[in-house]
């Protein structure tokens, strides 16, 4: 038979038995500084492919305009 523990997730608690905030909101803080890092990161590959893309373009149009 199933206890209700095995659906409960393992709550991180002090020795007084109060909840440990501080070991979740450090967690939070990691993972939105991974986040930000990430975006960054997304934004800058997506621009230099726009770079690239455009400077490309402008190279046929160039090539194009001498023949």
């Amino acid at each position: 038979m199933t206890t209700v523990e095995t659906f409960q997730p393992h709550i991180r608690r002090h020795e007084a038995g109060s909840i440990d905030f501080d070991y979740y909101r450090t967690r939070a803080t990691a993972l939105r500084g991974q986040m930000k890092r990430e975006d960054r990161l997304l934004r800058l590959a997506v621009a230099s492919l726009i770079v690239i893309t455009l400077t490309f373009v402008a190279v046929l149009v160039v090539v194009a305009g001498h023949t």
